[in-house]
């Protein structure tokens, strides 16, 4: 977006449920120079929450302030925003399961820099983004509930392999054993 598109800065930020309900951002790209850490931003319905990011966030829809410089619910980021150049804003809903985690907004140095067009493209790629979330955080979940699953599993063969009592799988697919424990071989019951 900034490379390509010729934005000056963008970020995404992720819905906090802390007491403030605050934007953490986890990633940025452009001209941020401290801008994040200078701004507080909320998703609280609160007037610090009105902004563009709290408003998708909160709204579950995309939110374009196309004049930093005039827009009155701006109020609160307009003097940060200034001295970084950034003109006009585009706050986008990263929506995973009906629920909106955060947000990407992209910010532009010039005024009515947000035509239908190009809202409709970024929303595609505000789509691709929470698609994206969402499949790494399935493989993730994925990734853990497979080492639950094998440490389970090492558990089970480590308590098993050194009981005398005597434990066996059958598989009725095969019609054969599965496992048999090696205190059957002590025995000699197999």
């Amino acid at each position: 977006a900034v490379e390509d598109g010729g934005y000056r800065m963008a970020w995404i930020g992720f819905a906090q449920h802390d007491t403030e309900k605050s934007v953490l951002p986890v990633a940025e790209h452009g001209y941020e120079e401290g801008y994040l850490n200078s701004v507080a931003i909320t998703w609280a319905d609160t007037d610090r929450g009105q902004g563009p990011t709290g408003t998708a966030i909160r709204a579950k829809k995309t939110c374009v302030n196309q004049n930093i410089h005039t827009n009155p619910k701006f109020a609160p980021w307009r003097e940060a925003a200034q001295k970084h150049g950034y003109s006009s804003s585009i706050a986008l809903p990263i929506i995973i399961k009906n629920e909106a985690i955060g947000a990407f907004m992209l910010y532009s140095q010039e005024p009515e820099a947000f035509a239908a067009d190009e809202q409709e493209l970024l929303n595609e790629l505000a789509l691709d983004i929470s698609f994206g979330i969402e499949n790494l955080r399935a493989r993730i979940t994925q990734k853990q509930l497979q080492l639950d699953l094998d440490q389970a599993y090492n558990q089970y063969k480590l308590i098993a392999d050194n009981t005398d009592d005597v434990i066996w799988v059958w598989d009725v697919q095969s019609n054969c054993y599965a496992y048999i424990s090696p205190s059957v071989q002590k025995t000699h019951l197999i």
